[in-house]
């Protein structure tokens, strides 16, 4: 079994920190070997490579304001099963990390995410997908989406950082590492010492490679060195368009080497350096609109070594350099490719939701002037609906046929949640000229006077209750889980 997973482990393509991969092999040659370590040896061998256990595995923490803080701790692997058996606890699942984000979409008392990171990387398998999921989360939800670290945020664990609306990291956080490896091992020699010669019958030339006790060809490591390369295209694409990287300044921070946040900063891999207190206030304040210092996402200038040699040989032009569009396609194609699918996203997500709240509209329409009509105006009052009269206007016609008292009609509509013919609005319902804007701004001063901590508590601000109150109206509001 540890063989087998032994194995497994060398086939996989890594966007890890090496140290950790080394810990990770050293701990399954010594079960291999017969040497059964317990929890403290291995906790103390991953330890010594950097990693701590993962916290964040059976879910997140929701802070003051509506901040859910999700730990990505350990190594990340697809589904973390091939770590469980060898450091439980010790992994995180990009799997489970997608399904998380799923919730916390869904969960009305959420209103910002923050990846509590401190990961030496993993495998490639999943991450680029999940670097996807989380690139289009704030769009589709309107919460934004940030990234902290105060251990490690290195290979793949740094891939999913950048993804996110900004990067915050503590002073002593080490950041970086974006690169990908596979490791070889060629055992012939040992298998020959051993007197066996091992044949390994194949259908290609790049199947069996790595068979133990087989010699490598030369094609299949070309062939592997062919993957890595193609990964690593994925991975420093994504950090060219999500970090708005170009030229010497991108291959600068793709030499997969980790840095200081201060370093990283400069580098452009790092939007600020904070502790972890100021990046939940920072973020909580962007939610609720109070911080006009913090956007959503800041590139800064680089003014490193490697930033001045790409703007001496024009790989990176100067910001003031760029005048017009055409301009800025041409110096960060992947930048304003992502700018318009965001747009894009905004503008279908406006179209849904005018889309709703005219649906609902017309559904209380009719639904007034049918519940004003006696039983021998269902004709009369099913003409009104399908000719898009106004309610006031359809009730004066109700008024005046002579099947309808109008005496009742008075009575009924003054005591329902409908417009009063009249103009005048019954308690908790609204007026004629009432706009549904207007209506949502009052109902939210009405519920946060009379439940004044608990909607703090829940919604966070008065406008916060808005926005929840626009959001039901329109379908999108959802119970918390």
């Amino acid at each position: 079994m540890i063989g087998a997973i032994l194995e497994l482990a060398r086939q996989q393509v890594w966007a890890l920190d090496q140290r950790v991969l080394h810990a990770f092999e050293s701990i399954l040659l010594r079960r291999e070997a017969g040497v059964r370590l317990n929890k403290s040896d291995i906790a103390e061998a991953m330890a010594a490579a950097g990693t701590r256990p993962s916290r964040g595995e059976q879910g997140y923490t929701l802070e003051a304001g509506g901040i859910a803080v999700v730990p990505v701790r350990g190594v990340i692997s697809q589904r973390a099963s091939l770590l469980e058996d060898v450091c439980p606890g010790r992994g995180t699942s990009a799997e489970r990390i997608s399904e998380l984000l799923g919730k916390l979409a869904a969960d009305s008392a959420v209103r910002a995410v923050l990846l509590d990171i401190d990961s030496p990387g993993g495998t490639v398998s999943g991450v680029p997908e999940l670097a996807a999921e989380i690139r289009q989360f704030s769009a589709a939800t309107q919460k934004p989406i940030w990234a902290f670290s105060d251990g490690m945020a290195a290979s793949a664990a740094y891939w999913l950082a950048a993804a996110t609306d900004r990067v915050l990291a503590s002073a002593g956080a080490q950041i970086g590492s974006i690169g990908i490896y596979s490791v070889l091992h060629d055992t012939h020699r040992a298998a020959e010492t051993d007197g066996v010669d091992v044949h390994v019958v194949v259908s290609g030339p790049h199947k069996g490679a790595g068979t133990p006790g087989a010699r490598l060809t030369s094609t299949q490591i070309a062939g592997v060195q062919a993957g890595v390369d193609a990964m690593f295209g994925l991975f420093r694409d994504d950090v060219a368009a999500d970090r708005g990287l170009s030229g010497a300044a991108l291959e600068a921070v793709c030499d997969g080497q980790c840095w200081l946040a201060a370093q990283a900063a400069e580098s452009g891999l790092v939007d600020a350096v904070v502790s972890r207190s100021q990046a939940i206030r920072q973020l909580r304040d962007q939610v609720q609109g109070s911080a006009a210092d913090t956007p959503p996402k800041q590139i800064p200038v680089v003014p490193t070594a490697a930033g001045a040699a790409a703007r001496a040989e024009g790989t990176m032009p100067q910001t003031d350099s760029i005048t017009s569009v055409e301009q800025l396609r041409a110096a960060h194609p992947n930048l304003v490719a992502m700018i318009l699918a965001s747009a894009e996203a905004l503008a279908a997500t406006a179209q849904a939701e005018a889309v709703a709240r005219a649906t609902t509209e017309e559904r209380e329409r009719a639904a007034r002037i049918l519940r004003n009509a006696s039983a021998g105006q269902t004709q009369l009052a099913a003409e009104l609906v399908a000719s898009g009269a106004p309610v006031s206007d359809a009730l004066e016609k109700l008024l005046q046929d002579p099947r309808r008292n109008a005496a009742q009609l008075l009575e009924r509509e003054r005591a329902s949640a409908a417009p009063a013919i009249d103009g005048a609005a019954p308690k908790g319902g609204t007026t004629i000229d009432e706009t549904p804007e207007q209506t949502r701004k009052r109902q939210a001063a009405e519920m946060w006077a009379q439940e004044p901590k608990e909607c703090q508590r829940i919604y966070g601000s008065l406008e916060g209750l808005e926005a929840y109150l626009a959001a039901a109206a329109s379908g999108r509001a959802c119970v918390s889980i």
